[in-house]
């Protein structure tokens, strides 16, 4: 059975989609969330977010974008697979809606994190304590959001130096047990 001149169609956007949501993400999550991260130090993360907020602010766009094009992907995906296997088509659907949703989501507490760091008068002033809690929100939303348990129990060692594993965490194991 040769796939309809639709199916073709669906099949290419698709792949445009992943072409440019690939390259989005990875930009938004391992340069930009890199680049605001201080291992060492969550006042020093707080510190970071508020001197690079406009690149935090682009990290969070790319991230939003990425949810709009999964939208088309995850339409395309179930058009393309439907005829030929409805069943992967529905597991397809399903999962590709479920992981964008949990992405979403994440988006959202970044917008919220970009607009305490966007008014300056936020954070004068404010203890180191109030600076590690609002790294440790934004961290906790992605790493929950946005990665699978699993990973975490695997990688829970490694997850934590990257994460700030400094005395900030490990004391108080918030981050760790999230």
């Amino acid at each position: 059975m040769m796939p309809s001149e639709n199916e073709r169609l669906a099949a290419r956007l698709a792949g445009a989609a992943y072409l440019i949501a690939l390259p989005l993400s990875f930009f938004s999550e391992f340069y930009v969330f890199g680049s605001v991260i201080d291992p060492n130090s969550t006042t020093g993360t707080a510190h970071l977010l508020e001197a690079r907020r406009q690149l935090f602010q682009l990290g969070t766009a790319s991230n939003f974008l990425v949810c709009i094009i999964d939208g088309l992907l995850i339409a395309s995906l179930y058009w393309t697979l439907r005829r030929t296997d409805p069943f992967a088509a529905l597991v397809a659907l399903l999962w590709r809606s479920l992981e964008t949703a949990l992405l979403l989501v994440a988006v959202l507490f970044d917008m919220q994190v970009t607009k305490i760091v966007s008014v300056p008068s936020y954070l004068v002033g404010e203890p180191s304590s109030e600076l590690a809690m609002l790294e440790r929100l934004a961290i906790s939303a992605h790493r929950q959001l946005t990665t699978p348990h699993w990973f975490w129990r695997v990688r829970g060692p490694l997850s934590s130096h990257r994460y700030g594993g400094g005395p900030a965490t490990s004391q108080s194991g918030w981050l760790d047990s999230v």
